[in-house]
C-alpha cells in the first residue's frame, strides 16, 4: 500500500516517515520470524517447539490485558502534543507519561503476584500434554518465567503508544526492527552453537525486555525529560482521568478479540478440525496483508488528534479519503487474485488441496468491509469517540453467532461468512455517517 500525499505540511511529513518505518519493521519482523521459526520448527523436538508457540502466544494475550490505558494515555498525550510546546505543557505530559508506567508496572506486578501464587493449582498436565515429565517440568518454569516478563514487558512498552502520541512511531519501529534482528542473530548463534531449549527461550525473553527498555530510553531522551519520578497524588490524578476512556477501550478491544476469533470456533463446533484447519488458511493470508493496513493506520492515530484539536479538518478530509480509496483498491485487487489463485498458493504454501474459491472471495468482501471500516475507526478512537462503537459492536457479538449458525445450516461454510458480511455493515454505515457529521463543521 503507498498513499500519495500532495500536502506538505509537517504533520504530513511526519506521517510518511512513520508509515514507511511501520511498513520497513513489519517486512523485517515477517521475514524473521518465518525464517526463525523454519530454524526452530527443525532444531526443537516437536512438542518443544509446541511450548515454544504456546509461550509465544501468551505475548499478544497480555500486550492486550492493558484496560485501555495504553489507547487512552496515547489520547491524553497527543491532546498535550496538539497544544504546543510549552514548558508547563511539557511538564504535563512527563507527568502523565509517568503516572501511566507506574499503573501499568503496578498492574504487571499485581498480575505476576497472582500468577505465581496459584501456579500450583493450574492444570498443567492438561494444558502441556505430553509424556516427557522432563518437558513438562521445564516447560511449567517456562510459561511462569515467560508471563513474568511478558507483563513487565507490557508495562516497559508504554513507549510505543507515546511515540505515536507525538507523531514519532519511526523510533517505535526502530526498536522492534532492533528486537528482532538480534534475535534473528543469537538464534543462528544458539543453533551453531547447540544451546538448550531452555536457553533458547530465556533469551527471547531478555532481548524482547533489553530493546523495551532501549525504547523507553529513547523516549525519554527524544522529550529531553529529567523527571523520573512521580508522586502518589499524581499518579492518583490520572488514574481517575484516564479511567473513564480506559474502560471504553477495552471494551471495545474485547468485543474485537472476541470477534477476531469466534468464527474458528463455529467452524469447529459445525464442521470440524479438518475445515477448521482449511479455513484458517485462508484466513491467514487476509491477515497478514491487514496487519500491513494497521502499519499505515496506526501513525495516523495522533496526527488525528492534533488535526481535530487545531480545527485542520480538511487534512483529515483529505487523508480519511486516501487511505479509503487505497484500502478498497487494494482488497478488492486481492479477493480477485485469490479467487483465481487461491488455492494453488495454499497448495503451495502448505501442502494442503482445498477447494475453497468462493470462501476466498466472499472473505475478500469481509475484509474490504473491514477495512474501511479501520479507516474511520482509527480517526474516531483517536478522538475519544467511542460509546456507540461499543454499543454496536456488544449488538453485533450477540446477532452473530445465532445468524451464523443459521445460515451455516444452509450454506455451510459460505454461509459463516455471509453473516460475517451481514453483522458487519452497519458498523461501517455508522463510522461512515458519524465521522462526516463530525467533519461537515468545517
Amino acid at each position: 500500500m503507498i498513499i500519495r500525499l500532495t500536502s506538505k505540511s509537517d504533520r504530513t511529513k511526519r506521517y510518511l516517515i512513520g508509515a514507511s518505518a511501520s511498513l520497513a519493521s513489519q517486512g523485517i519482523t515477517a521475514i524473521t520470524s518465518i525464517i526463525i521459526t523454519g530454524i526452530l520448527a527443525r532444531y526443537f523436538l516437536p512438542e518443544e517447539f509446541g511450548v515454544w508457540s504456546l509461550t509465544n502466544a501468551l505475548f499478544g494475550l497480555f500486550m492486550g490485558l492493558d484496560f485501555g490505558f495504553g489507547n487512552a494515555t496515547k489520547n491524553k498525550l497527543s491532546e498535550l502534543y496538539a497544544n504546543g510546546n510549552s514548558a508547563e505543557i511539557d511538564k504535563k505530559a512527563n507527568g502523565l507519561f509517568l503516572s501511566s508506567f507506574f499503573i501499568f508496572f503496578t498492574w504487571a506486578a499485581i498480575l505476576a503476584a497472582i500468577i505465581y501464587i496459584f501456579k500450583s493449582i493450574i492444570p498443567w498436565s492438561i494444558i502441556l500434554k505430553t509424556n516427557d515429565t522432563k518437558l513438562l517440568n521445564i516447560s511449567i518454569q517456562l510459561f511462569i518465567t515467560a508471563t513474568i516478563f511478558f507483563v513487565f514487558n507490557s508495562a516497559l512498552r508504554i513507549y510505543t503508544h507515546a511515540f505515536y502520541a507525538y507523531q514519532e512511531s519511526q523510533w517505535s519501529s526502530f526498536v522492534d526492527i532492533v528486537n528482532k534482528v538480534l534475535f534473528f542473530v543469537f538464534v543462528l548463534f544458539a543453533v551453531y552453537s547447540k544451546e538448550s531449549f531452555w536457553s533458547i527461550n530465556i533469551a527471547y525473553y531478555i532481548v524482547m525486555s533489553v530493546t523495551s527498555i532501549l525504547g523507553m530510553y529513547l523516549f525519554f531522551y527524544r522529550r529531553k525529560w529529567k523527571q523520573f519520578l512521580i508522586s502518589k497524588e499524581n499518579i492518583i490524578e490520572t488514574f481517575k482521568l484516564l479511567w473513564n476512556s480506559s474502560i471504553q477501550f477495552a471494551l471495545l478491544q474485547l468485543v474485537s478479540v472476541i470477534m477476531s476469533n469466534i468464527d474458528m470456533f463455529i467452524v469447529s463446533n459445525s464442521m470440524g478440525l479438518a475445515s477448521v484447519g482449511d479455513y484458517s488458511l485462508v484466513k491467514r493470508i487476509y491477515l497478514f496483508i491487514s496487519v500491513f493496513q494497521v502499519m499505515i493506520l496506526f501513525p495516523l492515530w495522533g496526527s488525528f488528534t492534533e488535526s481535530m484539536i487545531k480545527k485542520d479538518y480538511r487534512w483529515v478530509r483529505n487523508v480519511l479519503n486516501k487511505v479509503v480509496v487505497v484500502s478498497i483498491f487494494s482488497y478488492s485487487a486481492l479477493a480477485l487474485v485469490l479467487f483465481f489463485f487461491g488455492n494453488s498458493i495454499i497448495y503451495m504454501w502448505s501442502g494442503k488441496i482445498v477447494h475453497l474459491s468462493m470462501i476466498f472471495l466472499l472473505l475478500g468482501v469481509y475484509f474490504l468491509i473491514s477495512a474501511v471500516a479501520n479507516c474511520y475507526s482509527v480517526f474516531l478512537n483517536s478522538i475519544d469517540k467511542l460509546k456507540w462503537q461499543i454499543s454496536i459492536a456488544v449488538i453485533v457479538m450477540i446477532i452473530f453467532i445465532p445468524l451464523a449458525k443459521y445460515l451455516m445450516n444452509i450454506y455451510q461454510l459460505n454461509g459463516l461468512v455471509y453473516s460475517m458480511i451481514i453483522v458487519s455493515i452497519p458498523g461501517l454505515i455508522y463510522l461512515i455517517v458519524h465521522t462526516k457529521k463530525l467533519l461537515s463543521v468545517a
